[in-house]
């Protein structure tokens, strides 16, 4: 007759261990909800400290500073205001191809990585 604690020692030998979870497929799919502003894990602006709730930063902030540091010239950003004022969103586009998509993906993704727990969370 086995005891309740051979039983239940048992039973977890005999439980199956857990699906691996596929952690870059969610972090994909939430990256491209940041960039189209549709994200639940990282808001588009940041939302401030309460008594209850930390301050959480948001991509817009983060976006604009990486942004700034892009491409190799610092008025990239400007060339491509000034493209799509002048209806030019072509050129635009290509501005923003070339000198910004990478930059802000990036940022998506240490964002939402961190948000979801995945990298170590840094405290000054």
């Amino acid at each position: 007759m086995n005891t309740a604690m051979q039983i239940c020692q048992e039973r977890h030998d005999n439980k199956l261990p857990p699906e691996p979870i596929d952690n870059e497929e969610l972090v994909e799919a939430e990256v491209e909800r940041v960039l189209v502003m549709e994200s639940k894990v990282v808001p588009f602006f940041d939302k401030r400290a309460t008594m209850t709730k930390p301050h959480i930063p948001g991509f817009a902030l983060n976006a604009s500073e990486a942004m700034a540091q892009a491409g190799t010239h610092e008025c990239m950003d400007v060339q491509m205001v000034l493209a799509v004022l002048a209806g030019n969103f072509e050129l635009a586009q290509r501005i923003a191809e070339k000198n910004f998509r990478a930059v802000l993906v990036a940022e998506a993704r240490h964002m939402v990585m961190k948000s979801m727990g995945l990298i170590a969370k840094v405290y000054p």
